[in-house]
């Protein structure tokens, strides 16, 4: 949560949690209901928390959330 709300996202997340069937559902309704920048910045915490996990499984790399975004 720290990271969409400091990303500025998170009101934007926050209300879809209940009404979508599952984090891919949140994901491209987002997608396609944002503006350019905001559909960017997305992608780019997205892919992010991504290799942050990869790093953690395979190289045992430990990095802050913050650090991460």
């Amino acid at each position: 949560i720290h990271t969409w709300q400091a990303a500025g996202l998170w009101s934007l997340i926050e209300p879809r949690i209940n009404t979508e069937d599952g984090l891919d559902d949140i994901i491209f309704n987002m997608l396609q209901q944002l503006q350019p920048a905001q559909q960017s910045l997305l992608s780019i915490i997205l892919w992010s928390i991504w290799k942050q996990r990869n790093d953690k499984i395979w190289n045992n790399l430990d990095i802050s959330p913050t650090m991460a975004v």
